[in-house]
């Protein structure tokens, strides 16, 4: 386990634009789009924090940048076993 991928999934005529983070291990969640965040970046890393906080990672997020697909990889890190989990 070393990124989450983030892909947009388009509205259709019974759900809106959503955001599906997934992870090695058929882990996923699926978010509705955060219009409110200002870039496309920051709604992945909205998507992974929540994938993260979902199946209680103990990791951080490292990085983040944009496929060739158009999805996102959000890449992590094992937290410092001195930093405390964020409630």
């Amino acid at each position: 386990m070393n990124a989450i991928q983030v892909r947009f999934l388009a509205a259709t005529d019974f759900k809106g634009a959503r955001l599906k983070a997934s992870i090695a291990g058929n882990n996923s969640i699926t978010v509705p789009f955060q219009y409110e965040l200002s870039s496309d970046n920051l709604r992945a890393i909205y998507a992974a924090e929540c994938l993260i906080e979902k199946l209680g990672l103990n990791v951080l997020i490292n990085d983040s940048g944009c496929l060739p697909s158009g999805d996102y990889a959000i890449t992590l890190k094992m937290r410092n076993k001195h930093h405390a989990p964020t409630p």
